[in-house]
């Protein structure tokens, strides 16, 4: 455990991801640096900041929780053996004409049922079920406004199918979230390793 929970205030803002392989984070980075030279109104996110979210337990999730959850996910990822995911694909949430949310995709079932798992542990501890349904994807960019928004959007067209990689999937992270005016900055509190011999089963 990188922080202990007594150390914790009673709330904070929480989720469980996925640290990503820094192969896979450079070339992540080396796309953001292309696109962010179109000068669109994107927020970026750094490359230290790439994760791949399974569930965000919410602004002010109960610190008290996160124990339960932490056992929950030991117990429950023991039989999980580390997969390889495919990084492929960029798009946009909605959509890339009218952007909220770019991300980069992920190719692999073994997430799906990662994060299948990981929900049934958060409402085990006695968290509020998701609201939304799995996407598994890498957040890389919010946008602020469409001015000028043209040419990337042209480019993240262009890159709908790019490759970045296979990344090694072999643990899980509890983070806390401090939001600031330069950003988010993220501490890992608890990580559970996958060491089993099977896969999600």
């Amino acid at each position: 455990m990188s922080i202990a929970l007594a150390q914790l205030p009673p709330r904070l803002r929480a989720f469980i991801a996925v640290r990503l392989d820094q192969a896979i984070v450079a070339q992540v980075a080396r796309f953001i640096e292309e696109i962010q030279a179109l000068k669109a109104d994107v927020s970026w996110v750094k490359p230290s900041n790439l994760h791949l979210t399974l569930r965000f337990l919410g602004d002010q999730a109960p610190t008290s929780r996160l124990g339960p959850l932490s056992r929950a996910l030991i117990e429950a990822l023991s039989s999980c053996a580390p997969f390889c995911a495919t990084v492929a694909g960029v798009g946009a949430f909605p959509e890339i004409s009218r952007p909220r949310v770019i991300w980069v995709g992920f190719e692999a079932r073994p997430l799906i049922e990662l994060a299948e798992r990981v929900e049934q542990c958060a409402l085990a501890a006695g968290f509020e079920p998701s609201t939304r349904a799995f996407a598994p994807h890498l957040t890389i960019g919010r946008t602020r406004s469409l001015r000028g928004f043209g040419p990337t959007q042209s480019a993240l067209v262009q890159a709908q199918k790019r490759q970045f990689g296979r990344a090694t999937i072999d643990a899980i992270t509890i983070y806390r979230s401090e939001l600031s005016t330069l950003g988010p900055n993220y501490y890992e509190i608890f990580t559970v390793k996958l060491s089993g011999a099977g896969g999600c089963r």
